[in-house]
């Protein structure tokens, strides 16, 4: 897995990853202040599936009308999208609003680790 920095593609950070490993981006919503997480995983096939995405509640550019539906589990609204391949993963870092990623539940990167207000991209890349 590697992450690039925006439109140079230039490698900020990279770790190899296995069949069956799970990244999760941890997020506080800008405006509502609520946890959101997104959960990853890469499959045997190398390809790589949003498993689930967890928040505390709704608000602005939070997913309301999936066609997976979701379930509520302690509070936390839940979806579990069916085969959701992601060729990649583009985001604007914040160190607020992003402060940590996970893989296999270990902090990966802390928000502090990459530059804010910076365009990214996840990719997984064979070999």
């Amino acid at each position: 897995m590697k992450i690039l920095a925006l439109p140079e593609d230039t490698i900020l950070y990279s770790v190899n990853v296995e069949a069956e490993d799970q990244l999760c981006f941890h997020w506080i919503h800008s405006v509502e202040h609520i946890e959101w997480t997104e959960t990853f995983q890469l499959n045997s096939d190398g390809k790589l599936y949003l498993v689930e995405s967890r928040f505390a509640g709704f608000g602005a550019g939070i997913p309301h009308d999936h066609q997976d539906g979701y379930r509520v589990e302690n509070g936390m609204m839940i979806f579990e999208p069916k085969d959701h391949v992601v060729p990649y993963y583009d985001w604007i870092h914040s160190r607020t609003a992003l402060p940590k990623i996970t893989l296999n539940g270990n902090v990966l990167l802390k928000g502090g680790d990459l530059p804010h207000h910076q365009s990214l991209r996840m990719v997984i890349e064979e070999g």
